[in-house]
C-alpha cells in the first residue's frame, strides 16, 4: 500500500487529508471518501482508508475538523465542553 498526505483547499481553507492506494495494481480505479468521526482525522479513519485500499479503492480519509482547532486534541476538548451544554429538540442540537 502506498499513502500520501494530500493537503487540499476550499477557498482559503486549507485541509489536510490520508490518501492511501495500491501501487501494485494499474489503470482506472474507484475512489472512496472516508470522513473521520467527530475527533477529526485520526488513526480509526486512516486505517478504514487503507482496509478500502486493500479492496482495490483509492481512499482518502478527509480532515474536516482539525483544521479550525489545530489538532485532534483541541476538537476533543471543544467537543467534551459543548457537547454537554447541547441537548436535542427533535431536529436539531440546540445550545441550552
Amino acid at each position: 500500500m502506498k499513502t500520501q498526505t494530500l493537503e487540499y483547499t476550499n477557498g482559503k481553507t486549507k485541509f489536510i487529508g490520508h490518501l492511501v492506494w495500491d501501487e501494485a495494481l494499474s489503470g482506472r480505479r474507484p475512489g472512496v471518501l472516508v470522513f473521520p468521526e467527530a475527533f477529526g482525522l485520526n488513526d480509526h479513519a486512516r486505517e478504514r482508508a487503507g482496509r478500502l485500499a486493500q479492496l482495490g479503492y483509492v481512499a482518502l480519509a478527509a480532515d474536516t475538523h482539525t483544521v479550525f482547532f489545530g489538532s485532534v486534541a483541541e476538537v476533543r476538548l471543544w467537543t467534551e465542553t459543548i457537547d454537554p451544554l447541547l441537548y436535542w429538540d427533535g431536529s436539531h442540537r440546540v445550545l441550552l
